[in-house]
């Protein structure tokens, strides 16, 4: 019986000893996991909270000039990387002196000359056109040319200084 009784106390020993380990355990877990998230939020957050601020500053300070800078370098990459001098080749392959351009500076120039050059020339067609225009309706108003025999004002312009109609039809 006395042998029965040390193996119960024993038992019950070991159960209080297992209890009291896993309790000592978790609230010593607990309390480690409480003070690291003190460290965190007392410590580490604002860290965090100065390093983004201070990344958005530089940002801030930085980005318009990584975005000038970038620009800059793709214009520069455009204009002076090899397709655009072999466009610029094939379109205006020669200079004033007849020989093959291979810089990219003279083609270009030639290039904005030639641009200059047709949009100069587009409106001077315009104003020509207009001006035929304006002449056309004003021998309308004027009551030149002729009509159709009911004097409806179907106008068909004077072709008299051309010649004879039927030898013109004939030669075309």
């Amino acid at each position: 019986m006395c042998h029965l009784l040390v193996v119960h106390v024993v038992v019950v020993v070991v159960v209080v000893v297992v209890v009291v380990v896993v309790v000592v355990v978790v609230v010593v877990v607990v309390v480690v996991a409480a003070a690291v998230v003190v460290v965190v939020v007392v410590v580490v957050d604002p860290l965090v909270a100065v390093v983004v601020v201070a990344v958005g500053l530089i940002g801030r300070i930085l980005g318009p000039v990584v975005v000038v800078v970038m620009m800059v370098d793709s214009n520069r990459l455009t204009t002076f990387g090899k397709k655009s001098v072999r466009y610029i080749n094939t379109q205006f392959p020669l200079d004033r002196k007849g020989t093959k351009k291979t810089t990219d500076f003279s083609a270009k120039k030639r290039h904005k000359k030639f641009t200059q050059r047709r949009t100069e020339l587009n409106y001077r067609k315009i104003r020509t056109l207009r001006s035929a225009l304006h002449e056309l309706q004003s021998r309308i108003r004027s009551g030149q040319g002729e009509t159709k025999a009911d004097g409806r004002g179907s106008f068909r312009p004077d072709r008299s200084h051309l010649g004879d109609p039927q030898r013109l039809k004939s030669l075309s």
